[in-house]
């Protein structure tokens, strides 16, 4: 794991309050800060504006229909970081698998 890395996590996490929120606009992941590191607390929706992000060559998903795979993907690279850096980085409420917090079947709609 690339030592800059492992120190932006620290220096990242140390900057938010506790109960503070974290927002990833590449994948629309929000965090919650703990004491320990981070919890998924939302999915932000894919907008037209990740579609022309995606036409620029940003790192962004392509499409909705690929927004919840990225995301999931995206999840798992900040927990990996993360986890090197000594933080924890879960979901709790399954937002990226299995039902969402409203009860629907797919995570990533309201």
């Amino acid at each position: 794991m690339n030592q800059n890395h492992i120190t932006w996590c620290k220096t990242n996490h140390a900057l938010i309050k506790e109960g503070g929120s974290w927002a990833v606009p590449r994948s629309g992941l929000i965090f919650k800060k703990t004491l320990v590191g981070y919890e998924l607390t939302d999915l932000m929706p894919y907008t037209p504006e990740l579609s022309q992000g995606f036409s620029d060559g940003k790192d962004v998903p392509p499409s909705p229909g690929k927004l919840l795979e990225y995301q999931r993907q995206d999840f798992n690279c900040i927990r990996q970081h993360h986890e090197a850096a000594g933080l924890t980085v879960t979901d709790p409420s399954r937002l990226l698998y299995g039902t969402n917090k409203y009860g629907e079947g797919k995570p990533y709609e309201r």
